[in-house]
């Protein structure tokens, strides 16, 4: 089966909120939030500029899990930030006791 690149951008997107209030302050490195979105009350991505390195993307599993991602210009930062809400995302909807957490985040750190 084939989905269409509109369609992938919709999946991407389903069930992600935006922090609305983040947007323009200060973030994690001291630079500014452009993006800051919420997945479930579960995890948290935000992409913020900075000066160096010139993005930042801090990816959250509240209570488990942390990472910064760094960017050297939006397109790459934007792009990060989609793939990396996408893989989010599919970590939340397979979620399971069974899972071996530790390894999704060895895998996630050796993706990303």
């Amino acid at each position: 089966m084939c989905i269409s690149e509109q369609d992938q951008k919709g999946l991407a997107t389903e069930g992600w909120e935006t922090i609305e209030t983040t947007i323009g302050s200060e973030g994690n490195m001291n630079g500014v939030i452009l993006q800051d979105e919420e997945y479930h009350d579960v995890c948290r991505v935000t992409l913020e500029q900075c000066i160096s390195p010139p993005f930042v993307l801090t990816i959250e599993i509240y209570g488990a899990f942390l990472r910064f991602i760094f960017a050297e210009d939006l397109t790459a930062a934007k792009q990060k930030y989609t793939a990396v809400k996408r893989a989010l995302a599919e970590f939340v909807k397979n979620y399971d006791d069974s899972m071996d957490f530790g390894r999704w985040c060895d895998d996630f750190v050796r993706r990303f």
